[in-house]
């Protein structure tokens, strides 16, 4: 794993996890002094279809912020793309695709504290809404699993896109569903759970990100080498922006003035202005970047 000084704009280390994992997604936790890792034990750079058996494996790593220090560490048995803190900080949820299931976790041991049915091959967990509220992208059923971890309950499923792979939280509170196979974007009310409005893309998405003051949504095209941009209120195609050749996390700047996009094949990362959507410089990280994580200073 690169770290990235932003305001040098070099690779001020590097983070050495178990070499026979492929570190994935980053979370943070509230209070921004921890971060986690999801690593398959699949390299899945190049798409998520073709898991594992019931003989998959995967890592979970929970790291300082600041010294990138692993405090705790662990194997699954399964496929975890990712690990997310949930608002109380002291405990953390992620998905074992193999499985079907939704796992917590405590957070100082990552010791398993329970184990909730979901769904056909989960991928990427998200907390919404700031409560015991999870959502689960089953990408085998093509459906958002609404989970309720104080219950241990699926409280709703939501039918969206062909395979999905995330629900990616905005900043509007509104949580934005990417699907690979037929290349969809599902926007889900959170309050309501209910899916607001769906749209065809023009290429594989990736990350998704809403800039800081809401009115666009930014989706990367894996396949394109592009950035797709939309206004929030209507998904109306607004640009798109040429950035690298793989392009697949995005992330906003603290100031909400710049964008940061990984690229998977040519091992970089660029930076694009938001105003004038141009790609104002790139940074070789080495590997292939996948998931990207802004830890604010301070």
């Amino acid at each position: 794993m690169a770290v990235i000084d932003i305001g040098s704009w070099t690779v001020a280390g590097k983070v050495k996890l178990a070499s026979a994992f492929h570190p994935h997604h980053l979370g943070l936790s509230p209070d921004g002094t921890r971060v986690t890792v999801g690593a398959p034990g699949s390299d899945f750079s190049a798409g998520h279809s073709g898991h594992g058996s019931d003989a998959a494996t995967g890592a979970l790593f929970v790291m300082d912020g600041r010294t990138g220090d692993v405090l705790v560490q662990t194997t699954v048995p399964g496929t975890a793309h990712n690990l997310a803190f949930l608002p109380d900080g002291a405990s953390l949820v992620y998905a074992l695709a193999e499985r079907g299931v939704l796992q917590t976790a405590d957070a100082a041991t990552l010791a398993a504290t329970g184990s909730i049915d979901v769904g056909k091959a989960p991928l990427e967990v998200t907390p919404a809404g700031g409560g015991n509220l999870v959502l689960v992208s089953n990408s085998g059923a093509g459906t958002i699993a609404v989970v309720d971890v104080g219950t241990k309950r699926v409280t709703k499923t939501i039918p969206v896109g062909m395979n999905p792979i995330a629900a990616w939280m905005g900043g509007d509170g509104r949580a934005y569903v990417t699907s690979e196979s037929d290349r969809k974007l599902s926007v889900i009310d959170v309050s309501s759970l209910s899916v607001r409005a769906t749209s065809d893309l023009q290429g594989t998405p990736g990350q998704v990100i809403t800039t800081a003051d809401g009115k666009e949504v930014w989706v990367a095209y894996e396949d394109r080498g592009k950035v797709a941009i939309f206004a929030a209120a209507d998904l109306r195609p607004l640009a798109e922006i040429t950035v690298g050749q793989r392009p697949h996390g995005l992330v906003l700047s603290t100031d909400g003035s710049r964008v940061f996009v990984t690229d998977e094949t040519a091992g970089k990362v660029y930076e694009v202005e938001v105003v004038s959507r141009a790609v104002t410089r790139s940074l070789d990280v080495g590997g292939a970047p996948n998931g990207i994580l802004l830890r604010p200073a301070g």
